[in-house]
């Protein structure tokens, strides 16, 4: 069983993580979150980990963290898990990721936006025209 105690400060340890944390990690009774730069080509993401879910999260992964990480004990197995699978979210292609963390019920979630479509087109300036330079009418 996973000391509730322990949590707040493994909430940090999973945020840190992440990357860069700009300014705090902030820890109320509930929950952990801070900004973290995750990379230096794209926006800063929010981390918001609920306490409760983290703890969840850890306890059910548990067989999973020890198949897949064998060298270390099973709540740095949870660990890491959550941390890959957090940034699993953050660096998925198809959205930009505003925040990412884990719920109360222990699911990793993320709020994003759809990701700019980019044209396969090279940039210009590309209008229609009727009028027709260098056109060869049709052979006679």
């Amino acid at each position: 069983m996973l000391n509730s105690d322990s949590v707040p400060q493994l909430a940090r340890d999973l945020i840190s993580r992440g990357g860069q944390v700009l300014d705090h990690i902030a820890v109320d009774a509930q929950e952990a979150r801070a900004l973290v730069r995750v990379s230096p080509d794209i926006a800063p993401v929010e981390f918001v980990i609920d306490l409760r879910g983290l703890a969840r999260y850890i306890e059910s992964a548990r067989g999973s963290a020890h198949d897949v990480f064998p060298d270390v004990d099973w709540i740095e197995g949870g660990l890491r898990l959550a941390s890959e699978n957090l940034w699993a979210e953050v660096g998925s292609g198809d959205a930009r990721v505003l925040t990412v963390g884990v719920d109360r019920e222990g699911r990793i979630w993320r709020r994003a936006e759809p990701a700019l479509q980019r044209s396969a087109l090279p940039a210009g300036d590309y209008r229609w025209t009727v009028e027709r330079e260098g056109f060869i009418g049709p052979a006679s």
